[in-house]
């Protein structure tokens, strides 16, 4: 998920827009008493996810090291350079 918010945030914003109204249908679901155990599953892992990417993004926004760059841009792009991805 975060190598697709890097390198196509256009797709990503939109997978974040689509879960975006799922979550408030989701809740309105929750106000009326529709839900079920299966929903609660669903969407407490998108939950985490989105948590999970935002981190990883905050992380890199705030390296500064390049050695710490270069780590993280072969690790998760598999590109060995200095140059920042966002």
């Amino acid at each position: 998920m975060y190598v697709l918010r890097c390198m196509i945030p256009r797709v990503y914003g939109l997978i974040e827009i689509a879960i975006g109204i799922g979550i408030a249908l989701y809740i309105q679901n929750i106000a009326v008493g529709l839900t079920s155990p299966k929903g609660n599953t669903a969407f407490a892992i998108l939950a985490a996810l989105y948590v999970i990417v935002r981190g990883y993004d905050n992380v890199y926004r705030s390296l500064r090291s390049p050695i710490a760059i270069q780590r993280w841009n072969d690790w998760f792009f598999g590109v060995r350079g200095i140059e920042k991805r966002l």
